[in-house]
């Protein structure tokens, strides 16, 4: 039993169509959701700049781009890092993170630095 070249496209057709909306249908029911999105820990050492918000303490890595990460920090040397506001500070702990934001345990303060202003101060 043979089939003419014209059945042979037919078939590829209908199976393609088949293939086709199946992979459609799962495209629409599959949403991303933060809450679905891997929970990242990790230890190590972080480096960001320190930003306080009332009693909301945050380290931003990554802070001059826009693929900056907020944590927010939590520990015992929150107050310690809080009084560092403003300045850049190299850290180790243990963070955890969805997305773009998370918290970290702050360890260890290795070193805080001032950072550079903008622009150059004035001269009067």
């Amino acid at each position: 039993m043979r089939i003419s070249g014209k059945a042979h496209i037919l078939l590829l057709f209908i199976f393609s169509l088949m293939l086709f909306s199946s992979c459609t249908k799962n495209q629409k029911e599959s949403t991303v959701h933060k809450d679905s999105m891997p929970l990242i820990v990790r230890t190590g050492v972080y480096e960001g700049l320190v930003t306080v918000d009332g009693d909301s303490v945050s380290i931003i890595t990554n802070y001059k781009s826009r693929s900056r990460v907020d944590y927010q920090v939590t520990g015992a040397l929150k107050d310690r890092i809080a009084t560092l506001d403003g300045q850049v500070v190299t850290v180790e702990g243990t963070a955890r993170r969805r997305g773009w934001s998370g918290t970290i345990e702050v360890e260890k303060i290795l070193k805080p630095k001032k950072i550079p202003p903008l622009s150059p101060p004035s001269k009067k």
